[in-house]
């Protein structure tokens, strides 16, 4: 295994994510806020030196700059997902865009999911199921038939992650797009709690061809004998 020196700090804007297209070639992605710009920065491994060296950058914009999220499962086909939110200002308006995942690639156009997504979150709204929404901040599923959206419900305080139900885009021979709701078999899971289904305590999710998992790390029960005998030795010497 090589390690190689990657010095994000010349390039302007915070780190979005960091994906590999080979063995030699490799993309940074950076968000600069102030110009609303994505971009794509081509680097290829020197392995004399031990350090990335750049080709050329690609920008896009992009206004959505809360909770940008990438998704890979596109890459066999050439493409990532980049999702995120506008600013309260602007709306918090979900932004989905498919980019080419190689920005040498003049043959992979960039496709902008603005109107799909619009007609799949109106028909989120229409379910019966209320207060439920695309997942804040998930990492974008996708794969050659679709686009495809964890969805989550509010209870009380908590967002809980929606387990009966997936938000998809399917993507039809003729090119158009067409979204709707897929219902999921969630027998095996109809154990978990709310609380543990709670979204703040899922560390990581991730994609890989057409399987996607998620960790969630979940605090014991205020209930649990831990808890309460935390709380008794603090009352007596706090």
């Amino acid at each position: 295994m090589s390690i190689y020196n990657l010095h994000y700090e010349t390039y302007p804007g915070k780190i979005v994510d960091f994906y590999s297209l080979s063995a030699k070639k490799c993309v940074l992605l950076m968000y600069n806020n102030e110009m609303k710009l994505l971009t794509q920065y081509l680097l290829v491994m020197n392995k004399e030196t031990n350090d990335t060296v750049e080709i050329l950058c690609r920008n896009w914009k992009i206004d959505a700059s809360e909770a940008l999220r990438v998704g890979y499962g596109g890459l066999p086909f050439g493409y990532i997902v980049v999702s995120g939110y506008t600013t309260p200002e602007l709306g918090n308006v979900l932004d989905v865009r498919m980019l080419p995942a190689d920005p040498e690639s003049m043959t992979i156009p960039a496709v902008n999911m603005d109107i799909p997504v619009a007609r799949l979150e109106s028909l989120i709204k229409q379910y019966p199921l209320q207060n439920l929404v695309v997942w804040p901040g998930s990492v974008p599923l996708i794969n050659d038939k679709g686009l495809y959206f964890l969805l989550t419900r509010r209870t009380g305080q908590m967002l809980v992650y929606e387990t009966s139900l997936l938000g998809a885009i399917k993507f039809l021979p003729d090119g158009t797009y067409n979204p709707i709701l897929i219902a999921i078999d969630d027998s095996a899971v109809k154990h978990l709690s709310e609380r543990e289904l709670c979204i703040n305590y899922v560390s990581m999710l991730a994609q890989r061809d057409r399987t996607c998992w998620m960790n969630s790390i979940v605090p014991a029960d205020p209930s649990h004998w831990r808890n309460i005998l935390q709380r008794i030795i603090t009352m007596i010497f706090g």
